[in-house]
């Protein structure tokens, strides 16, 4: 092999080697710009996610679980001066589970409680509940929703019939079917829901 031809084989291996790191040079950001191009796009995706999740939330919070946690502070407030009045910690005592078993100024009591306090305010409970049946946080088919509809429902319309004089089996029964967690539910479900939105939005910081 010529001097020539070795020279010109020797040119062409430095363009070839040149080329290739032309290539590489190209290769090399691309990748970079594309593997962070897929970094950017998951941190918007989840500062998106985010977003939604505390729209969500603030939903919950103040049409759903909000409301109904202050409605079910003003009964509890409103037994309570009712408690006052009786000298008691219940309106029944053991046995005594009628109406007609009461004093006749604890029936007076009891009746006003009843007809202008609690069927109201769980009437109040019972439309935020249909209103908003999406922002239950166990769906539409909620255990707890579906044992207080019951409840209500129940109480309302047999509280109907006695002041329309249909014959039934309730006297103004106070335990009547009572779901005894639905308060600690809606409370501790408020309180879950106001942290998870602090946190969110402390991961958006």
């Amino acid at each position: 092999m010529s001097f020539e031809e070795m020279t010109k084989i020797l040119e062409l291996v430095i363009s070839i080697v040149g080329l290739l790191f032309v290539i590489v040079g190209w290769i090399l950001p691309f990748r970079q710009s594309f593997k962070l191009n897929k970094v950017n796009q998951s941190a918007q995706l989840e500062q998106i996610q985010r977003e939604f999740k505390i729209k969500l939330l603030d939903e919950q919070i103040s049409k759903y679980y909000g409301p109904i946690s202050a409605i079910l502070t003003e009964q509890s407030i409103i037994r309570q001066r009712i408690w006052y009045q009786i000298g008691r910690q219940v309106i029944f005592d053991d046995g005594k589970d009628k109406l007609s078993d009461l004093a006749q100024n604890e029936q007076l009591i009891w009746k006003h409680f009843i007809d202008e306090y609690k069927i109201p305010l769980q009437r109040k409970i019972v439309e935020i509940m249909q209103n908003n049946a999406h922002l239950a946080v166990h769906g539409e088919h909620d255990l707890f929703v579906t044992q207080f509809l019951d409840y209500a429902l129940g109480w309302e319309l047999l509280d109907n019939q006695k002041r329309n004089n249909v014959p039934n089996f309730y006297e103004y029964y106070y335990s009547y079917n009572y779901p005894k967690e639905f308060n600690s539910y809606i409370y501790s479900t408020l309180d879950f829901l106001i942290k998870e939105k602090i946190t969110l939005i402390e991961q958006m910081k």
